[in-house]
């Protein structure tokens, strides 16, 4: 199994309980070649700002769900095709955030 990309992006950010949280949205991808499938694992969270914070996760209802995404392809096209999901993927949590929320 190659791990191909793991990251965390800050999209924006809100206030809970009057505490301000950064919107994140996380992909985690991964390929594996015997089977020659992609996997995506796809989140977004709510957490605390700031180094010092809190970094515990935190959800909201207008957040999307947890989706995995599988797509059977070949090891040249895996990266690229893990780099747009995830590119879509933080433009839907993106679009998810409420007016309340400030970028």
């Amino acid at each position: 199994m190659d791990h191909l990309l793991d990251s965390i992006s800050i999209i924006g950010a809100t206030e809970m309980d009057g505490e301000t949280m950064d919107v994140c949205a996380e992909v985690v991808a991964s390929y594996n070649l015997a089977k020659e499938m992609l996997t995506v694992h796809l989140d977004s969270f709510l957490r605390h700002t700031g180094i010092t914070g809190n970094k515990a996760r935190a959800m909201a209802p207008w957040l999307p769900k947890p989706e995995v995404v599988e797509e059977s392809v070949s090891r040249e096209e895996a990266s690229d095709l893990a780099r747009d999901v995830a590119r879509s993927w933080r433009k839907q949590v993106m679009e998810s955030i409420p007016a309340r929320v400030f970028h």
